[in-house]
């Protein structure tokens, strides 16, 4: 039989070895393979001497490293310097030709003296600082170089006024109608990436004006000022395309959508069909898609003026069409009018409409000991999937996804064996187009809560989504949860940053079935008790919203993200109950049967804000943190939440060196019994996350091997009357958690093997009468919980 408590000492002291000999390493002195008169980089320092208290050092330092030619090399394994496999290599002329690694950062002064150069024509030339000295000072000292580059930055200079020129009479009034959205302002510092922008603006502008060749190459940024004067005249001036000519206005000519297009297709056998001028051909005997579907697809018409956007616009539409492989939009100049532009768009669709795809799922838990008395529990766990995708359901471009899974858990110690059954079937169609049947989002908009543009962008963009499921998970000899769901909703992407999804209506049937032994456990907890009741989740004119942000990196390295769902149940319901209680002189609470079961409305709504941050420090390694705050509020005559959308800790992407629903809420001892599975949920939650990440071997540009350090700290709690209640002490209840990960990185997917140990717990036991683990107790762990994910955490 297998000694666990010996593999975990084992283990204990490989992890401690390895961190001494790569420690070791550490100590190495790679100099020593050094030629004569070579120096290794080993740091820099950029230092600024500012005269401007505006000027902010923090914000500019960041900006300038990235204009520094030779950087000190990163460490292998935290503390392995990088050109250590490279000075090994080197001894052996065949490890040398494979090695792909950090080549050492030797000292080169010319590198240093071009450093020198970029960082002062970047300050004067982009930044404003046109009096602006750097110099270098490099000191070398065993070896080892470090350069510091002193920085005199001067007065900035800052925009006096902003003008615009031309001697094209037809373009002087767009010039004056759009000069109101200038993005440079009077009083601005001198920042060539603000004038790139405003550039790019204009030519944007006169492109969406029928100026189809205009470019930015005709524009020209000229500034003057006063000798002693810090504020300078901008002038942005329109250049002909040619000496003594004038740009000139397309329009659109012909547009001829093949709806089925290939190579080489002979155009004069399809089928046609002319709808608002456009014509759309097909081979086959009816359109694929319907053209009066395709049509709403496409933003601009013949004869009207070119616009850039419009044709972005439609690109978009239509290569998000699923039955289509490829799309393009190709343009040609009419051969009988040099004033218009014909357009052919193609669409290559696939070549089944029907696709099926299948995958399994297996993992291993061990639930371990919380005290001597208590059994740990190993259990296998196997899922079988399968999928299969329409493209063009309806022939609108409609997709439809079917899935169905099927889930078990096998429990290799006590009694019974299959510990649970899970079925499910889920039927998802997506409409391509905004629907709006009950004119909810019309309504938000006419009450100034969406904004016009943003609802003209909803209704050109948006799609719709109809939903249906059915769930059946089947706890062996505790509980059996049977669920209906259905939906109705639609998604909104403005840009690639933020997408906003939108439930308007939608209800779920949960029908709870309890057996003897978890009545027996949870009757003395009420507010278990009652979220194990049938009912039936209710959103007639909003069920629930989504909304995701993702920000791009700034000049820091830094990103932040923002996923926000706001949920709420039976508030039409509650209105029209108390309406109708009103009229008829009635204190009924409504409540639906079906077959002689009674489902209660449950009411309630749920707010969960998770924030994040991501900081990177360079091209393998990174920092990452979250902050997860969740409420859900039961109200009217629902007494607690329903179990399927109470809130809770622990798992691969929570505290990890809890199991999922084994933690809280507040200062509960968690019952670990073998014969039951994890409940443990609360009506609030707070969490907060933090790993640093690190790259440990990478054999090919997009394979990987990542190392982490994590921390966690959170619980959950609840609203009600018990001593495990939310309040001003809150922190005194919350779990901490640290440990290590390896994360191998196959570039399209992340596997993830997290070890996680418990640092602090918000109960005690007669067991373990303590909140904190000392070093002996953090080492009984073992290589403590391991937790499998695909992905990062977050």
């Amino acid at each position: 039989m297998i000694n666990i408590e010996k593999i975990n000492r084992y283990s204990l002291f490989l992890i401690t070895s390895f961190l001494l000999i790569a420690f070791s390493f550490s100590s190495c002195n790679t100099t020593k393979y050094l030629k004569e008169g070579e120096s290794l980089v080993k740091g820099y320092e950029i230092k600024i001497n500012v005269k401007e208290k505006a000027v902010k050092k923090s914000d500019l330092v960041p900006d300038l490293k990235r204009f520094v030619q030779q950087k000190p090399n990163t460490k292998k394994l935290v503390v392995i310097p990088a050109e250590y496999g490279y000075f090994q290599s080197a001894k052996d002329p065949k490890k040398l030709a494979k090695y792909d690694g950090e080549l050492p950062t030797i000292y080169n002064q010319s590198l240093t003296d071009k450093s020198v150069q970029v960082i002062s024509q970047y300050l004067n030339n982009q930044k404003g600082y046109y009096q602006s000295t750097v110099k270098a000072t490099v000191k070398i000292k065993q070896k080892k170089a470090f350069v510091t580059y002193n920085i005199e930055l001067g007065h900035r200079y800052y925009v006096d006024s902003v003008n615009y020129f031309t001697t094209d009479n037809k373009l002087r009034p767009i010039l004056n109608e759009i000069k109101e959205n200038c993005l440079v302002k009077p009083g601005d510092a001198m920042d060539e990436s603000i004038f790139l922008l405003e550039k790019n603006r204009i030519v944007n502008e006169l492109q969406n004006r029928g100026y189809s060749e205009f470019a930015p190459n005709h524009i020209s940024i000229v500034g003057d000022s006063i000798e002693s004067s810090y504020f300078v005249d901008v002038f942005f001036e329109i250049l002909p395309p040619l000496p003594d000519t004038s740009h000139r206005v397309y329009t659109v000519g012909t547009i001829k959508v093949f709806t089925d297009h290939y190579n080489k297709q002979d155009t004069t056998i399809m089928k046609k069909e002319t709808i608002d001028g456009i014509t759309y051909y097909a081979e086959s005997s009816d359109f694929l898609v319907r053209p009066r579907v395709l049509n709403k697809y496409i933003s601009f018409r013949p004869n009207e003026l070119i616009s850039r956007q419009s044709r972005t616009k439609t690109y978009r539409k239509i290569s998000n069409l699923e039955p289509y492989r490829f799309s393009a939009i190709v343009p040609k100049l009419n051969p009988f009018d040099s004033s218009k532009i014909d357009y052919e768009i193609q669409l290559t669709p696939y070549t089944h409409r029907w696709t099926a795809d299948y995958g399994m799922d297996f993992f291993n838990s061990t639930i371990t000991k919380s005290a001597p008395s208590v059994v740990g529990r190993t259990l296998i766990g196997l899922g079988l999937i399968a999928q299969m995708t329409n493209r063009n359901l309806l022939g609108g471009g409609e997709k439809l996804n079917i899935n169905a899974e099927v889930s078990t858990q096998l429990q290799l110690k006590g009694d019974p064996l299959l510990r649970s059954l899970n079925l499910s079937l889920s039927n998802n169609l997506t409409i391509p187009v905004f629907k709006d049947p009950f004119k909810f989002v019309s309504l938000f908009n006419t009450i100034g809560i969406i904004k016009d543009q943003t609802y003209k962008s909803i209704q050109t963009d948006g799609t719709s989504n109809i939903n249906l499921s059915v769930s059946d998970i089947d706890i062996k000899e505790l509980y059996k949860i049977f669920n209906i769901n259905a939906s109705f909703g639609y998604r909104f992407t403005d840009d690639v940053n933020r997408t906003l999804s939108i439930n308007q209506m939608g209800f779920n049937i949960n029908d709870y079935t309890i057996h003897p032994a978890f009545d027996t456990l949870i009757e003395k907890n009420p507010f278990i008790k009652q979220s194990f009741e049938d009912n039936l989740m209710t959103g007639l004119l909003f069920r629930d919203l989504v909304f995701y942000y993702s920000g791009n990196k700034n000049a820091k390295g830094v990103s932040y993200g923002l996923i926000a769902n706001l949920e709420q149940s039976g508030a039409e319901v509650l209105l029209v109950n108390k309406l109708t209680n009103v009229i008829f002189g009635r204190t009924d609470t409504f409540a639906l049967n079906l077959a002689g079961q009674e489902f209660k409305f449950s009411k309630f709504i749920k707010l969960d804000v998770d924030g994040r941050i991501n900081k990177t420090f360079g091209p393998k390694t990174s920092f990452a943190a979250r902050i997860n705050f969740g409420i859900i509020q039961p109200y009217s005559n629902t007494e607690s939440a329903p179990y399927l959308k109470k809130l809770f800790v622990g798992g691969p992407n929570s505290l990890r060196a809890w199991i999922a629903r084994t933690l809280g809420p507040g200062k509960t001892v968690p019952d670990e019994a073998p014969s039951i599975v994890p409940y443990s949920q609360g009506d609030i939650k707070f969490e907060v996350n933090a790993e640093y990440r690190f790259d440990l071997w990478r054999p090919y540009p997009s394979v990987s091997l990542e190392g982490a350090v994590f921390t966690d700290v959170g619980n959950v709690w609840n609203l009600g009357a018990d001593q495990n209640n939310f309040t001003t002490n809150f922190y005194k209840d919350l779990a901490i958690a640290a440990g290590y990960g390896l994360r191998f990185d196959f570039s399209f997917f992340i596997i993830r093997f997290d070890f996680a140990y418990k640092i602090c717990k918000p109960y005690t036991t007669v067991e373990e009468n303590f909140y904190w683990y000392n070093f002996k107790k953090i080492k009984d762990q073992g290589i403590g919980t391991i937790q499998v994910g695909i992905n990062y955490p977050f």
